[in-house]
């Protein structure tokens, strides 16, 4: 599309400059235009050729991206095993008991650390990683500069959603009690002979691999699909 709009409309007679003898091809990648063709060229100029090029732009925003879900994957984690590793109480007994200086949770029933895993945890974990994978796609796919910019900060205000559903929604009396929570134990702790413990290794190895994944199937063979499309306008002779 972009060598039929060259050859059948770039170097068109009709579009031809009487008084400077330039075709609009020309004069569009001299940047000496007003129309559609020049804004999108000079998009693609500008994510190509500036000083801080739209690939390193968008590898810092994947990159920053996914450190932040992974944020959220390990509070997730700990969550999950703070859960699965809490004392088994009957069903009648309370797993919450009040202290001198707030509440201290001491245990819970099978059945309620079923539901929390299957409606806190797995749901959490699912929603975090599909973040990763949608937000790593749109960041690869964003070839304006400034769009890159905005999208990350689009993308970090939807992991702040759930805190603005928990303002708006909890009552004071929740909100005061939540407060008053004592730490709970986020189970034990697993040692890696050699390297470091395997949540922690589990961890890296995601963070590593999402963003190498995201930079070589997303990233940059976008980035040479807007090279091939400069290059079509204003490559060559």
């Amino acid at each position: 599309e972009m060598v039929y709009w060259r050859v059948h409309t770039g170097h068109a007679a009709e579009h031809l400059d009487v008084r400077t003898g330039k075709t609009q091809l020309s004069r569009l990648c001299n940047m000496e235009l007003w129309s559609f063709e020049q804004e999108e060229y000079r998009v693609m100029y500008d994510y190509l050729y500036r000083e801080m090029p739209g690939l390193c732009l968008s590898m810092l925003a994947i990159i920053l991206w996914v450190l932040t879900v992974m944020v959220e994957f390990r509070a997730v984690f700990n969550q999950a095993l703070s859960i699965f590793y809490m004392k088994n109480i009957p069903q009648k007994e309370s797993g919450i008991i009040k202290v001198s200086d707030g509440y201290d949770i001491v245990g819970m029933t099978p059945i309620k650390k079923i539901i929390c895993l299957t409606t806190l945890c797995i749901p959490r974990v699912a929603m975090a990683l599909m973040l990763c994978w949608v937000g790593c796609e749109y960041l690869a796919y964003t070839v304006s500069l400034s769009d890159i910019v905005l999208n990350s900060l689009a993308l970090a205000f939807v992991m702040e959603v759930d805190e603005l559903v928990a303002e708006v929604l909890l009552s004071n009396k929740v909100r005061q009690m939540l407060g008053q929570f004592k730490p709970i134990n986020a189970g034990k702790k697993f040692n890696c002979k050699f390297l470091c413990p395997y949540p922690d290794l589990l961890r890296y190895m995601l963070t590593v691999f999402m963003i190498l994944f995201a930079c070589g199937y997303w990233l940059v063979p976008f980035y040479y699909n807007v090279q091939g499309a400069s290059n079509a306008l204003c490559g060559g002779d």
